[in-house]
């Protein structure tokens, strides 16, 4: 939640996409359990942050494009 708040509060310089949260969990089941939650709580504000899971299936060249996206 604080991350979020901050996220929300505080503007970015560019209008580019940048990187302004990164939370590291130590399991898949918690990174899905993490999204999940906070896409729960993105629901009231769904412009302003996108959300992006990388300790799923996907290929590493998919995880690249994602993030560079």
């Amino acid at each position: 939640l604080p991350i979020l708040h901050r996220i929300l509060t505080v503007s970015s310089s560019s209008k580019s996409s940048v990187i302004r949260a990164l939370i590291l969990v130590p399991t898949k089941e918690l990174s899905r359990q993490v999204s999940e939650t906070i896409n729960l709580l993105m629901h009231y504000f769904p412009k302003e942050i996108t959300l992006l899971n990388l300790a799923g299936e996907e290929s590493i060249q998919l995880q690249k494009s994602l993030l560079s996206a």
